[in-house]
This record gives structure tokens, C-alpha cells and sequence, in this order.
């Protein structure tokens, strides 16, 4: 249960103001917030799915102590990045055809965005720390679905009442934490 937590807290977290939920949230614009999130939640179950084998093969192959350290050394990483990241303000917000292509933008738009993204890294970590891709995959894709959920048919409202700044460093707190204790942990 404790890892279905982290996993669920962490992906909830580093996908919270970040570009993949932003795109959602971009899109969240079209008439078509059902297909939106189809669309967002499709991909990202594509990349949590990619990065959960990956993580089961380092798992088997790597020994365990050596996994724990690395993973705890990148949640340490992924938090001092966070917290010192200013984001950016390209977000693109063009016209868009959404009545025809909602789901397949939105679609491309998530998983391209997601590809080498910290949650999916976060997730290929947890998988090959805990040896356990199913609760991991599990845990990752309700996050992702109730943080996308949120964006796709609540729209602007959900991030503008919480300052950009408050989100990230709330994030990177959470990464920094779970770094301190993965390599804690790793010792004992």
C-alpha cells in the first residue's frame, strides 16, 4: 500500500503545472473535453506502460541495492531541478480545429510531451526500485487520470486558483523527500 501512496503522490505532483498537464488544459478549450481527456489519458497510458517495462527489465537484470541508490539519487535530482526551475511561458495556445481532432491532437500533443518527461522517469524508477509494475502502473495511471481529469473538464479554473509557484515547489519537496528516503532506506 505504501507504494501504490508515493507512486500515486509523486505522479499526482510532478504532473501537476507541468507541460503535459498544461497541453490537457490547453486543449481543455475544445467543445470536447470528453475527447480531450480520452485523448490525454490514452497516451499517457502508452508512456506509463513503456516506462513500467523498462523499469521490470533494469529490475531483473541490475542488483537491487544499486537500483534503490539510483532511484533515490534521481528523486533527489528531479527535486533540485524542480525547485529551482522557473518554467517557461511558451505555451502555444493556436486555434485549433477541435470539433474533428480533439482526441487525435490531444493524443499526440501528451504523448510527445511525455516522452523522457520526469513522471515518466519517476515511474520508470519506482517500477524498477519496487519490482512491482502493476501497483506501479496502477497507481501512476490514477494520478494521472484524476490530475487530467481535472484539467480536461475543469479547464483554467483548477490551476489559476493555485499560484504556479506554490505547485512546483510543493513538487519538488516531494521529490526531495523521496530521495531522502530511497537512499535511507537503501542503507539499511
Amino acid at each position: 500500500m505504501e507504494l501504490i501512496v508515493a507512486v500515486f503522490m509523486a505522479v499526482f505532483f510532478a504532473e501537476m503545472g507541468d507541460k503535459t498537464q498544461l497541453t490537457t488544459l490547453i486543449m481543455s478549450g475544445c467543445p470536447f473535453p470528453r475527447q480531450v481527456f480520452l485523448g490525454a489519458i490514452s497516451a499517457l497510458f502508452l508512456v506509463t506502460a513503456m516506462a513500467v517495462g523498462a523499469g521490470r527489465v533494469v529490475f531483473e537484470l541490475v542488483p537491487e541495492n544499486i537500483i534503490v541508490l539510483t532511484g533515490g539519487i534521481f528523486f533527489l535530482a528531479v527535486g533540485i531541478v524542480a525547485f529551482f526551475s522557473r518554467g517557461s511561458a511558451e505555451e502555444d495556445q493556436r486555434a485549433i480545429d477541435c470539433e474533428k481532432k480533439a482526441f487525435t491532437l490531444t493524443f499526440s500533443l501528451v504523448f510527445l510531451a511525455e516522452m523522457g518527461d520526469k513522471t515518466q522517469l519517476t515511474v520508470m524508477s519506482f517500477a524498477a526500485v519496487s519490482g512491482r509494475p502493476l501497483a506501479v502502473l496502477a497507481a501512476a495511471m490514477a494520478a494521472q487520470s484524476i490530475n487530467h481529469g481535472l484539467a480536461a473538464f475543469m479547464g483554467s479554473k483548477l490551476l489559476s486558483r493555485i499560484p504556479h509557484r506554490t505547485v512546483k515547489t510543493l513538487s519538488a519537496l516531494i521529490f526531495l523527500g523521496l530521495g531522502i528516503l530511497i537512499i535511507a532506506f537503501s542503507w539499511l
